[in-house]
């Protein structure tokens, strides 16, 4: 949900291959590496289970209903990896990607495709008054400004279309796009986390994971209880996807484990 909704946004930096991508998050300096098929891997897993960079490749990139149950699969068969290919070949065909457009008459640059698609780098929606830039040299397709130079700072060494691999050239942004901020997001929501002591779920805002015991996570007003969990240290994260950090607990180092609570719950007499 938090995918759909723009709670969390992602960028696709590099495309390996059809079922290989790496994304950055909007709000973290890392990157992270995933492969879709056979066996559904990120370089951010600890465990078997589906993490948000897979359900942004399935729901954003590949566009796939979240109602089908191949978004909620931890492996595919070939049969549903080519459906997938299949479907997005076909929709990047009518976008003319990779397609070389015509020269605009007396000039050489190419003709700018109209805006119709998602942005090949962030893939939300653009509007014609976003900030945006197109490729000049090859494609005409457009993208956001601010998505463009986030792609530049992967490409240092040669900077590319996102879309058709043609030489960009150096990179010009509108005055607009360095000023233009997004509007302000909603509340953060953890759509796959639960507070393990009140079961808030989706867990909203920040999520404090137990550094020894990963599946165990509190919300913001549980992780101020000084009784609820105090015999481990936690991390902080502060949306899905971005570093944690080392989080301190006020009165947890009092509290020790006098009357200490696991899941809520009172666990002495």
């Amino acid at each position: 949900q938090a995918v759909q909704d723009g709670a969390v946004r992602f960028f696709v930096v590099r495309e390996i291959g059809p079922t290989s991508f790496v994304l950055k998050g909007e709000d973290s300096g890392r990157t992270f590496r995933l492969q879709i098929g056979e066996q559904q891997t990120c370089s951010c897993r600890t465990s078997s289970e589906l993490c948000i960079h897979l359900f942004f490749a399935m729901l954003k990139i590949y566009r796939i209903p979240p109602e089908n149950p191949i978004v909620w699969q931890v492996s595919l068969l070939d049969d549903e990896v080519n459906q997938i290919l299949t479907g997005r070949l076909q929709r990047q065909a009518q976008a003319g990607a990779g397609a070389k457009a015509k020269p605009a008459r007396n000039q050489q640059r190419v003709e700018r495709r109209p805006v119709e698609d998602v942005c090949p780098i962030c893939y939300d929606d653009m509007d014609p008054d976003d900030c945006l830039v197109y490729c000049t040299q090859g494609c005409g397709n457009n993208m956001h400004g601010a998505c463009m130079k986030v792609w530049a700072s992967h490409h240092k060494e040669k900077l590319t279309c996102p879309m058709c691999r043609t030489d960009w050239g150096p990179l010009v942004l509108p005055r607009a796009a360095e000023r233009k901020r997004r509007p302000p997001p909603g509340p953060v929501v953890h759509s796959t986390v639960q507070c393990s002591a009140c079961s808030q779920e989706p867990l909203q805002g920040t999520r404090y994971q137990c550094t020894s015991c990963p599946c165990f996570n509190l919300c913001g007003a549980c992780f101020q209880d000084p009784f609820i969990h105090t015999h481990h240290p936690f991390h902080s994260l502060v949306r899905p996807g971005a570093a944690p950090a080392a989080a301190e607990r006020a009165g947890a180092a009092s509290a020790g484990l006098t009357g200490l609570r696991i899941g809520g719950r009172p666990s002495g007499p």
